[in-house]
């Protein structure tokens, strides 16, 4: 009897712990937090993928702050605060759960893909200043930079962006924005109010000094009468234009310290008035080249004589073209000025940069017979492995046609084929509708046509 008693005790022993044991797993159960539909603080936040943006930058678009709670559903929010903005071709995010001394939270990191195109912003025709549009532009958007995407999402954010800024000012345009190259060589985004830009119908100037008014105003008609103002334009055709005009003259510090435009009262359009200092007068005391020494002299001039620069560009060009004809094919020249005010003198260095030589590659002759092409591949000029002259193809089938080597000759050309890799220039010369003429074997100067009385190599061309 004792025996089942104790049997039954220990069954009752055995079973008293089960109940509340599942009671505690029901509670546990109950309280596991569910990161699909609780609110729960954000324990981490990263961002990967992005280069032209900042992972600060990125994270103040999503709205998202480490520590605040959030529900899962905040983070798909977030991603299309992203794709909204035109900034990121993808955008996407991932999260885990995990806890801290504090408990439970997300570990969620965002995962972007910029778009490719970046280019910086200039502005037109605004009342407000450009610094001031910056700044707010910047206020209004953490992605701001010294440049921006070019998409039209963005661009239509940035036009809002910018009318808004503009509201202070009583500015009720619109604002458009395009790729534009009037503000830089390399493009920008330009934004500007919607209306056209007013078109240059008269250029006056005043206080020419030795330079005629009229002189001035047929000079920059050309380029100026009928195109769209912007004062960055015009003062970059009046540096184009009438500047060189006073710097053949020696007139090297000639400014334009004001341009005022007014509707015309003839034509339709913008009359544009320029007020020209000229300047003291200028001498010219040495020109000298560096980088390329053993060039011959570029231009006669005598130290101290008024400084002329159309022959100092003069000089440059033949410099330019000598650097070519030796195989310097992608040389670049600068002129560089040493200007002392107090004196009223100007020193000019021609800075020559060649690059790398090249040499002349294959001649290939197409158009000609198997009589007349041999021939003019051996009055052909340039060996294989000489310096390439960029110019001698051209001048080769020049001197061929003014020898009249051939019958009712028809258009000739030439081309190149520049290979980087090996730095040769193969040449291809083709002809079009020649004859031979009869007499080929004999020169009507009685000379081999071959090696012909104008030198060797046929043609000849300065080095």
């Amino acid at each position: 009897m004792r025996r089942v008693i104790f049997l039954l005790s220990l069954a009752a022993v055995l079973a008293t712990p089960a109940a509340p044991q599942t009671a505690k797993k029901k509670r546990a159960a109950a309280a596991a937090p569910n990161p699909e539909t609780g609110t729960f603080p954000i324990l981490k936040l990263g961002v990967r993928g992005n280069d032209a943006f900042t992972a600060a930058q990125i994270l103040a678009v999503t709205g998202l702050k480490q520590g605040e709670r959030v529900t899962a559903a905040g983070f798909e929010t977030a991603r299309q605060r992203l794709l909204a903005t035109g900034a990121f071709e993808q955008a996407g995010f991932e999260y885990h759960f995990g806890s801290d001394a504090n408990g439970p939270g997300f570990l969620a990191t965002f995962e972007v893909k910029e778009v490719a195109q970046f280019y910086a912003m200039s502005f037109e025709d605004f009342p407000a200043p450009e610094s001031d549009l910056r700044r707010c532009l910047q206020q209004k958007d953490p992605l701001f930079g010294p440049k921006i995407p070019v998409t039209q999402l963005f661009l239509d954010r940035y036009t809002g962006f910018i009318e808004q800024c503009l509201a202070p000012y009583n500015f009720k345009e619109h604002v458009k924005a395009r790729l534009s190259a009037d503000y830089s060589p390399d493009l920008t985004i330009l934004f500007r109010p919607s209306t056209p830009r007013p078109n240059i119908a008269e250029v006056f100037f005043t206080n020419t000094g030795d330079i005629l008014p009229a002189a001035l105003q047929t000079a920059i008609s050309g380029a100026a009468i009928g195109l769209g103002y912007t004062e960055h334009r015009f003062r970059a055709i009046l540096d184009s234009t009438i500047r060189p005009i006073y710097e053949a003259k020696g007139f090297v510090r000639v400014s334009f310290p004001s341009i005022a435009t007014k509707p015309s009262d003839n034509v339709k359009g913008l009359a544009v008035t320029v007020k020209v200092e000229p300047g003291p007068v200028y001498k010219l005391m040495s020109l000298r080249v560096s980088g390329a020494e053993d060039i011959p002299p570029l231009m006669k001039y005598k130290p101290g004589e008024v400084a002329d620069f159309d022959k100092v560009k003069a000089a440059q060009a033949r410099l330019d073209d000598i650097l070519r004809r030796r195989g310097y094919l992608h040389e670049t020249t600068q002129e560089l000025r040493t200007i002392d005010d107090s004196g009223h003198t100007v020193s000019v260095t021609l800075r020559a940069s060649p690059g790398p030589r090249y040499v002349t590659g294959k001649l290939t002759i197409l158009g000609l017979d198997v009589i007349s092409e041999p021939a003019i591949r051996k009055i052909w000029g340039l060996a294989p492995g000489q310096p390439f002259n960029a110019a001698y193809p051209d001048h080769f089938l020049k001197v061929v046609r003014d020898e009249g080597l051939f019958d009712n000759l028809g258009p000739t050309s030439s081309a190149t084929n520049i290979h980087e890799d090996t730095k040769t220039v193969d040449v291809t010369l083709t002809f079009s509708g020649p004859k031979r003429k009869q007499d080929w074997e004999t020169h009507p100067t009685g000379a081999d046509p071959v090696q012909p009385d104008l030198g060797v190599p046929f043609p000849p061309y300065p080095p």
